[in-house]
């Protein structure tokens, strides 16, 4: 079966982070459905969306 890893971060959000196609569709561009989602172990940081940018002094959240 086709598997789909996610990460989630400190911050609340969840990204894909890889997708492994099965041996009976590589090759193809077809996924399995419903496809396997695997957690990978939470991120003990926050996604690049929500990092605060250079000379900012806090984080707000919108």
């Amino acid at each position: 079966m086709c598997v789909e890893k996610i990460r989630y971060f400190s911050c609340g959000c969840k990204k894909s982070q890889g997708f492994n196609q099965c041996i009976a569709r590589q090759g193809t561009t077809f996924k399995c459905a419903p496809m396997v989602k695997e957690r990978l172990p939470d991120s003990s940081h926050m996604c690049i969306a929500h990092m605060v940018k250079p000379g900012k002094d806090e984080m707000r959240r919108p």
